[in-house]
């Protein structure tokens, strides 16, 4: 697994731009994904909300504080979540550190005065892995900071070592543009992270600096996507991807790699709001018929199992 310095200059994929091998992960409300044939198209988006710089842990508006993000799957909605603060936590104690209780669902605070702030976002896919009551987890600025932890998680679930020809970089904004723009992408300021998949050869994925638990979360969907070729339907795409993710997740909380079992909960039912969410959603009746998770990832690379034609018989 190579962790190296992000110090190169980036040269665009060769016969390939950016645009049609990469997963793009996003930080805001105004998406607009073409989810179209396999040469053409983002493959997939994971919205967040951030009200500052990722460094800011509090920021009042309007009497109300509001910060930071979660990562959310649903490209066409983002979800709001506060917080972390000192006096307002979840759970028993006071003066707890954790996420603010919120019991009115998910508001997105307008950046601008033609933003509608009474809008209400539904709690979107792979976001729900992530606890709304969660303790706080250290901010990750390296890729050697997450480095083991992945190592870990992977051989635990694989049972195998990381693949040599899969790269993991944590980056800053900066970083992240310089390699973005440089592949030919179109850069946007929300960008949380991207992976460029040229499997069999050599992928990177690209993540923007985070809290540990959501950073786990969003390698471990991107790996779904970087392990095997990108499928040509986009919902057995997604599926995949989730399928390893959940799956992922499923051994943090099991092994209770890096102290994070208690901030994810791998039960939650998303919301049918679009293609990820039904890619997620299919994911999990397969899972509840009886098929464990990373058999369903590899089934789904295979070709074997399809979000369209899957029957209630699973064996």
């Amino acid at each position: 697994m190579n962790y190296a310095t992000f110090s190169r200059d980036y040269s665009a994929a060769a016969s390939r731009r950016l645009d049609s091998v990469v997963n793009k992960i996003y930080i805001n409300g105004d998406v607009n994904i073409n989810n179209g044939s396999i040469n053409h198209g983002i493959q997939h988006s994971i919205a967040a909300e951030r009200t500052g710089d990722v460094h800011v842990h509090s920021q009042s508006i309007d009497n109300r504080i509001q910060n930071n993000y979660v990562v959310n799957l649903d490209k066409r909605k983002v979800e709001f979540v506060s917080p972390y603060v000192g006096s307002i936590g979840c759970g028993e104690g006071k003066g707890r550190l954790g996420y603010a209780q919120r019991n009115n669902g998910y508001l997105l605070p307008g950046p601008s005065g033609n933003y509608d702030n009474s809008q209400e976002y539904q709690q979107s896919i792979s976001a729900g892995l992530l606890k709304k009551c969660r303790p706080v987890t250290q901010f990750v600025h390296d890729s050697e900071e997450v480095k083991g932890l992945v190592l870990e998680t992977f051989e635990k679930l694989t049972g195998q070592q990381f693949p040599d020809n899969i790269e993991v970089r944590v980056c800053g904004e900066t970083e992240m543009k310089k390699a973005h723009t440089a592949n030919g992408g179109k850069w946007n300021p929300g960008i949380m992270g991207f992976a460029i998949n040229r499997y069999p050869y050599p992928s990177t994925i690209f993540v923007k600096k985070n809290h540990l638990d959501a950073l786990m979360l969003t390698i471990g969907h991107e790996l779904g996507h970087v392990l095997s070729p990108r499928l040509s339907d986009d919902v057995d795409e997604e599926a995949k991807a989730f399928a390893f993710e959940l799956a992922w997740v499923k051994t943090v909380v099991e092994h209770d790699i890096g102290e994070l079992a208690g901030n994810f909960n791998i039960d939650f039912v998303p919301a049918e709001n679009g293609l990820h969410d039904r890619a997620f959603a299919f994911v999990q009746d397969v899972v509840k018929k009886g098929k464990e998770s990373l058999k369903v990832f590899w089934e789904l690379s295979k070709g074997i199992l399809k979000a369209k034609t899957f029957k209630a018989q699973v064996i």
